[in-house]
């Protein structure tokens, strides 16, 4: 049988194979009992042996061949004609608990007649006339106590893999809930920007049909005008004609003129105009009071227009500095440990813990409590991610206030710490993976669009 050179047993700070073990304790017991002499093997073993009494070793607990090794050493070497010393039985009863075993499952008894001087004697006889060494039942009762207890370890393991195969689709339920919670939340603000959008470029009534009203009552205030002084005109040319057929007469006579007609007519005219003119002024009225409203209306929809357009961009924004948050936490601390985190804080929030300040994202709260986790090492928010109780107000306040001190992207941490500290120019960014870096400089490149956008 081949056997391997792997240190299996150590005693006393030394360490040895299974192979030398057994050699030793063979030797050992040849020199003590055969020859009576004492060697280098005997020494070890009385080393080991006290070793083992003293708890002073260390093997494999699953090791058989290691114990039957020193189980063997025990019983024919640790003994002066059959009678067991208290070492070596506490020894015997130390390496059963070593291995898993009751104390006493194994029991050193003394056998003065087989390790006695006529004992031995008598198995030299026996072995002239082919009799076989008494066997020794403990032996099997070995081989049954390590399968006991690799049967139990087989059930403790399968046991243990049952409740980690159930943490983990416990955790994957989480997770796709998790995720299907964000989708239906992007799907949400989705829909809000869309709804943003339509009504950003919504059509809105032509202006052309109140100008055209207005044409049309200054069309006719300009037509009665135009009337009045027609009429105005024709009784002045109505009394020159008369005039003229009378200068027309060979005999001119000076006669009194019935000028009742022409000043009745006058009159009518001057009525008229009066009256044209009022009816002018009321339409005036009508038209500016026309014009105040629908300029009140209009200023009204302006105002709405922009607080719509002022919205739309705040929610770009806020986006924007999401996506950002994200991918330098990716360039940061990886993929994988940025989507744990960002898990790791939902749930928190999920259970009450805390609460998201205003207009922040699950993603730059992460971002802001591994900046902090960065340059300060100890914070409320870090206090507040490892917290299983829920914040009071003032402790939510103080996170508010904390997270909004860091700034979007960790820029107000940084050029505080600036100050205090010189800050290493090692960049986290160049070592990081190229899909990353493209994700990161698109991100900060939409977020600078938008903020220059909206001042």
């Amino acid at each position: 049988m081949l056997y391997d050179n792997n240190f299996d047993f150590k005693y006393a700070g030394f360490w040895l194979s299974a192979y030398s073990l057994e050699s030793c304790v063979n030797d050992a017991i040849h020199c003590k009992q055969k020859l009576g002499l004492q060697n280098h093997s005997t020494y070890m073993a009385d080393s080991i042996i006290s070793c083992i009494a003293s708890q002073s070793f260390d093997f494999d607990k699953d090791n058989k061949r290691v114990f039957k090794a020193l189980y063997k050493m025990l019983r024919d070497y640790a003994n002066d004609n059959g009678v067991y010393s208290d070492e070596a039985r506490a020894a015997m009863r130390t390496l059963c608990v070593h291995c898993g075993f009751a104390p006493d499952s194994i029991v050193l008894t003394n056998q003065t007649g087989r390790f006695g001087r006529f004992g031995r004697f008598k198995q030299k006889i026996g072995k002239w006339f082919g009799l076989k060494e008494p066997h020794d039942v403990q032996e099997d009762k070995i081989d049954q106590l390590f399968n006991a207890v690799a049967q139990q370890n087989s059930l403790a393991k399968q046991d243990i893999l049952d409740v980690e195969a159930e943490k983990r689709r416990a955790e994957e339920a989480e997770r796709k809930r998790v995720e299907e919670e964000k989708r239906k939340r992007i799907i949400a603000e989705q829909e809000q920007i869309k709804k943003a959008q339509e009504n950003l470029v919504a059509p809105e009534k032509p202006k052309k049909t109140k100008w055209t009203r207005f044409a049309k009552i200054g069309a006719t205030i300009t037509g009665f005008i135009a009337l009045g002084a027609a009429m105005l005109f024709n009784a002045h040319d109505s009394s020159k004609t008369d005039n003229s057929v009378q200068s027309n007469d060979k005999a001119p006579t000076f006669k009194t003129v019935n000028t009742a007609r022409s000043a009745h007519y006058n009159n009518v005219i001057t009525y008229n105009m009066a009256d044209s003119l009022q009816k002018q002024k009321s339409n005036l009225d009508s038209v500016l009071q026309y014009r105040k409203t629908a300029n009140a209306q209009t200023l009204q929809k302006s105002g709405t227009t922009k607080q719509t357009v002022a919205s739309s961009e705040s929610q770009a924004k806020a986006e924007a500095v999401t996506r950002a948050s994200r991918s330098a936490l990716n360039v940061l601390i990886g993929t994988k440990r940025a989507q744990k985190l960002c898990d790791n804080i939902q749930s928190k929030v999920d259970a009450g813990i805390f609460k998201l300040p205003d207009g922040m994202s699950v993603e730059r709260v992460a971002h802001a409590i591994q900046m902090s986790r960065i340059y300060e090492g100890h914070s409320v928010i870090l206090d507040a991610l490892n917290s299983d109780k829920p914040l009071t107000v003032e402790e939510q306040r103080a996170f508010d206030e904390h997270i909004a001190s860091i700034g979007d992207l960790g820029v107000k941490l940084q050029k505080r710490m600036a100050t205090k500290h010189k800050l290493s120019k090692h960049s986290r960014y160049n070592n990081s993976q190229k899909t990353l870096k493209i994700a990161h400089i698109k991100n900060l490149k939409q977020l600078k669009q938008i903020t220059n956008r909206a001042r």
